[in-house]
């Protein structure tokens, strides 16, 4: 008899960590679930998914061989500047001023390479163990970054082992996480990840801790940016790879799901919509790194636009565009109402949906002041609260407007308002909060507003219908380097316009062909994404099992490593340099060979280390041959791909 072997897909969103059960031998899903996003910490939310959807399922934790989780960990931390004090060493240059860098401690040592992988400066160990011992007992891990070590990585892993020796902390060498030139983003890239590795060693920790427990003794995959996996050795070491892993899972569920491989997919969850396209059937890649938090990185990931359009976007009155929604996210009152138990007095009482109370999700540490210390006791004591009420118990806070926007900056609040998610609840299309809160809610804001609950179910729906449509037709633009968004154009933006609004004014008519279709993914998505796609001139997949899409994505992906190499010519005498390390050869033909040779070596060492089987080699190459002067360089590209490694059974 043939034993079914199943894999545990988790994916953790803003608002919903989603869980489902795959059969590995031909990709079903056999079970799925939603729970909360437990913000103040990620492992309760998702280990309550797992034991969630291995109760429905009734499947024995013994033929569970894989989990793979998708986490918006990595990226939430660096946004919120948590994680490690790192001390960074840099090889050979002293850093601008105009960067920022976000490490604790910065110290330079000499040494460093030229260009051509040539030392510049002798590395001096005596200053390099006196560097490391100023700076130990004031960092918690460490980052180094030698100049052009992307040509030459000697001097940073000389640093990098005498820092293990020295102190036993976590070490970064930029050259590790980059092979492209670019002193200032490797460095950043370096620090970041430095500065990540005890937060998701935590997560790590109590998830592999919880699955131990209830005998699940499987690797545990992280997805990473680029949408391949890497087990949670390599996780640890490299926890920036997993920088947007939620919009990759994202993507490669959707396409998975639609049976698609170019197309554009929407994952519209409760608090943001994120727009991706594909390539093929993988993610389409910043290949030279994404930006995150305002730091340009290295960090290959997947091309993910977030917006502030979801379940639980704000609904509220804009001075200029009257009736709005978002970007801001509240509570929904539906949700609210079941925290706060004296929300239906309050709403009836100050004729509001808008209210106010102290979040409990994560923030970055500082210091606010002792008036808004006091401001946020008073919400607490009241919540949850408006500013009508916070006005007539507190007399000392006239500027009690302008503290609600700095708290809400900042983290410390959250406002609770009425949300799609609300007119959901008010018209029975979604019933799993108080629906008595919901209509309430909707009923005063329409009557407020002079609506029905059916004509301001209306304007919701197609305040969302367009601002996905602007929102993909910018990015489709963009994505062929035909639209600036920083230029002031007035027919580029009627254009969008027209296509957005369905051409409901004026003479003219502007129509939209999309050539790839739109998959849709996450739980609401089903309600808007068809009238998209009439106005974009396409096609519009919602297959099943979307509302858990990212979650089946965290599944489907496959072990990656990759190893870059540059070959460039040199004159007087001729020959070619093979990068990193500086291997000189006579023939080009000695240099391929060997980049090739030994980039699939390096490539096939870290899928393996990854936690990958059966592996297939695939080489990229690409190179630069100029009229009259023929070959200057190539780059290689191998890269090593397998499926996950299971338990076997």
């Amino acid at each position: 008899m043939v034993r079914l072997l199943f894999g545990i897909g988790v994916s953790t969103g803003g608002s919903h960590t989603d869980a489902v059960i795959m059969r590995m031998d031909d990709k079903k899903i056999v079970a799925k679930t939603k729970s909360r996003t437990t913000h103040y910490d990620l492992s309760v939310g998702i280990i309550e998914s797992i034991n969630k959807v291995l109760s429905i399922s009734g499947i024995p934790a013994n033929e569970i061989v894989l989990v793979s989780l998708a986490s918006t960990l990595a990226t939430n931390a660096v946004i919120e500047g948590k994680g490690a004090k790192v001390g960074l060493i840099l090889i050979g240059f002293e850093p601008e001023k105009t960067w920022d860098i976000p490490a604790a401690t910065i110290m330079t040592v000499k040494g460093g390479h030229g260009p051509d992988g040539v030392e510049q400066a002798q590395l001096d160990i005596d200053e390099v163990i006196l560097t490391i011992e100023n700076m130990n007992k004031n960092v918690d891990s460490f980052a180094v970054s030698g100049y052009f070590s992307v040509r030459n990585p000697m001097h940073e892993l000389t640093v990098k082992e005498w820092i293990k020796k020295k102190t036993g902390k976590p070490v970064t060498c930029g050259y590790e996480l980059a092979t492209e030139l670019g002193i200032y983003e490797r460095t950043v890239t370096a620090v970041l990840n430095a500065r990540l590795i005890p937060i998701v060693q935590n997560l790590i920790r109590e998830i592999r801790d919880a699955l131990d427990q209830k005998g699940l003794n499987v690797p545990l995959m992280i997805v990473k940016g680029d949408g391949s996996l890497m087990n949670e050795e390599v996780a640890l070491e490299r926890p920036i790879e997993g920088i947007q892993s939620g919009p990759a899972a994202s993507v490669l569920g959707g396409l998975f799901l639609a049976g698609k491989e170019d197309a554009v997919v929407i994952d519209m969850g409760s608090t943001t919509s994120i727009i991706t396209t594909s390539k093929g059937n993988a993610p389409h890649v910043v290949e030279d790194g994404v930006r995150i938090a305002g730091w340009k990185t290295r960090v290959k990931a997947v091309d993910a636009d977030a917006w502030g359009i979801g379940g639980d976007g704000w609904i509220h009155i804009d001075p200029e565009k009257g009736i709005d929604l978002g970007p801001q996210r509240v509570i929904p009152l539906a949700f609210a109402a079941s925290i706060f138990p004296n929300l239906l007095k309050k709403m009836e009482q100050y004729k509001t949906t808008d209210f106010i109370t102290v979040s409990q999700a994560p923030r970055k540490a500082e210091n606010i002041g002792g008036l808004s210390e006091k401001f946020l006791k008073t919400v607490q004591e009241l919540e949850p609260t408006t500013l009508l009420e916070i006005s007539n118990n507190m007399t000392d806070f006239p500027i009690a407007d302008l503290l609600i926007s700095f708290l809400m900056e900042r983290g410390y609040i959250i406002g609770i308002g009425l949300t799609p998610t609300d007119i959901m609840h008010a018209k029975g299309i979604y019933t799993a909060g108080d629906v008595d809160a919901a209509i309430l809610g909707a009923d005063l804001f329409a009557r407020k507003n002079g609506m029905t609950l059916d004509e301001l179910q209306k304007k919701i729906w197609q305040l969302i219908v367009e601002k996905l449509v602007s929102r993909i037709f910018e990015k489709m633009m963009l994505k062929l380097n035909k639209w600036d968004l920083n230029q002031k154009c007035i027919a580029c933006s009627e254009i969008i316009r027209k296509i957005s609004d369905g051409n409901n004014d004026g003479d003219f008519r502007v129509l939209a062909k999309l050539d790839i279709p739109l998959i849709g993914i996450g739980a609401p998505v089903y309600l808007f994404l068809p009238e998209v796609a009439r106005r974009l001139g396409t096609l519009a997949i919602i297959p099943e099992h979307h509302e858990v899409g990212a979650a089946v994505g965290s599944l489907v992906g496959s072990v990656i490593g990759s190893f870059e190499m540059y070959i460039a010519k040199e004159v007087k005498p001729d020959r070619y340099v093979v990068f990193p390390g500086r291997y000189i050869f006579g023939t080009i033909e000695e240099a391929i060979n060997f980049a090739i040779k030994m980039g699939t070596e390096e490539a096939t060492k870290l899928a393996k280390r990854s936690g990958a089987e059966d592996l297939k080699i695939k080489i990229d190459r690409r190179d630069g041959i100029f009229p009259k002067v023929g070959f200057v360089w190539s780059e290689i590209k191998v890269s090593a791909i397998g499926r996950p490694v299971i338990r076997k059974i």
